[in-house]
């Protein structure tokens, strides 16, 4: 994940007040996925490229490549001095499938762990250490417009709660000193 020198993203300050940039990689694959994730109204949208891993660096850190697709990652890398803030890894399980309300998509994230990113390498397999989320999972059900039937079914079946979860935000409150988080000034707060 990348976040700016005084952590606006992890802040929900500025222009990535509801937005995530992130380097993506599944499993071992020589792709790497630039994202961006921005959320409006309770609403995900995601724009994303692939760029072969060994392009990944020379193409995010050197001269501006105007004909390249990944460039308006790039340019926003620069513009917002985005950097990377941390690693993060877990295991996916996913199904997909279309229901009568369109296509629908179930993942059922376990094992989160993260440490501090120094450099643009992205890991191939688990981080070391124990997971942030201890044993529990993260279910996200994905679907265009009305929740599909199939998804009531399985939320009033299993008694699934609601509930708003950052991997993001989770990972950088693990791996980031707080003391470094603290130190940036947030619009509204007061120094004492």
């Amino acid at each position: 994940y990348l976040d700016t020198p005084k952590f606006d993203v992890f802040h929900r300050t500025g222009f990535c007040g509801r937005r995530k940039y992130r380097l993506r990689r599944y499993g071992s694959e020589p792709t790497v996925w630039l994202e961006l994730k921005k959320k409006r109204k309770g609403r995900v949208r995601k724009r994303r490229v692939s760029v072969s891993e060994p392009d990944l660096v020379r193409l995010l850190t050197q001269p501006s490549v105007p004909d390249w697709e990944g460039e308006w990652f790039r340019k926003r890398l620069d513009r917002q001095c985005l950097t990377p803030v941390c690693q993060v890894t877990y295991q996916r399980f996913v199904r997909i499938g279309t229901g009568t309300d369109g296509p629908i998509r179930l993942t059922i994230d376990g094992t989160l762990r993260a440490t501090p990113a120094t450099d643009w390498h992205i890991p191939s397999n688990s981080l070391p250490g124990e997971s942030l989320i201890n044993g529990q999972r993260i279910i996200e059900l994905k679907f265009c417009e009305t929740l599909p039937t199939l998804f009531r079914g399985l939320i009033q079946d299993h008694e699934l709660q609601l509930t708003s979860f950052s991997k993001y935000r989770t990972s950088v409150e693990a791996c980031v000193p707080m003391t470094r988080l603290a130190s940036i000034a947030v619009p509204g707060a007061v120094d004492a």
